[in-house]
């Protein structure tokens, strides 16, 4: 992913949030400077401001929706959205909030498509609106109508939380790949626990795998080993 933003829109449950934060961690380990900009106003809760303080401590630069209340659900859109996009020196990592957010997105269109973007599409299909074939197509053109930008790829973050085994990453993939060739875009990469890692080596060959730190878990669904 060469482009100056990369966006990451998702469903409700689609651990979009979760795969936002890692994979701006990763940038940032590979030596590049990272703004991730929160465009979440619509779900209060497991957005990438909560973890302000830790990407902080990972030099990695939060701009949330409304400048100076990180907390706020107010639906103001701080100035320094605009200029990270268009001035930043730069990775910029767009955080989208669900598919309604799309339409916040396309606030800012003009200024992603001249920056140069990828956009894409988070899918766990174990939530009931990307759970096939015809409903992941169906959120990729409706993302891409609201915010009048173009779905560049799938991410397969298909999980059970703790309950999720390599065999149903597995299933989800086969899936996402049969929606991947509908829209004519490529997957562009897997993610997964660590603790599957080992083993996906075995059953997965020819895609690129991030690996994740699980941040915004609650405590009661924490692994205890």
């Amino acid at each position: 992913m060469d482009e100056k933003v990369i966006i990451l829109v998702g469903g409700y449950g689609s651990g979009k949030t979760q795969v936002t934060i890692n994979l701006a961690e990763k940038m940032k380990n590979e030596g590049k400077a990272v703004s991730l900009i929160d465009l979440d106003i619509i779900n209060p809760y497991f957005r990438s401001r909560e973890m302000e303080e830790y990407l902080k401590s990972k030099g990695i630069d939060l701009v949330v929706s409304h400048d100076g209340f990180t907390m706020s659900e107010a639906p103001a859109l701080s100035p320094q959205i605009e200029g990270v996009i268009k001035y930043g020196d730069c990775q910029v990592i767009i955080d989208v909030g669900g598919d309604v957010g799309a339409t916040v997105l396309g606030r800012f269109a003009e200024s992603i498509d001249k920056a140069g973007y990828d956009m894409l599409l988070v899918v766990n299909v174990n939530r009931p609106f990307t759970s096939n074939v015809e409903s992941i197509v169906q959120t990729a053109q409706f993302v891409e109508e609201k915010s009048g930008l173009k779905i560049t790829g799938i991410i397969n973050n298909t999980n059970l939380q703790l309950e999720t085994d390599i065999e149903n990453i597995v299933d989800g993939q086969k899936i996402i790949e049969k929606a991947s060739k509908k829209l004519e875009v490529p997957v562009k990469f897997i993610t997964m626990e660590e603790i599957h890692l080992q083993e996906a080596k075995k059953k997965i060959t020819g895609y690129e795998i991030l690996p994740l730190k699980i941040h915004l878990r609650p405590s009661w669904l924490q692994r205890r080993y």
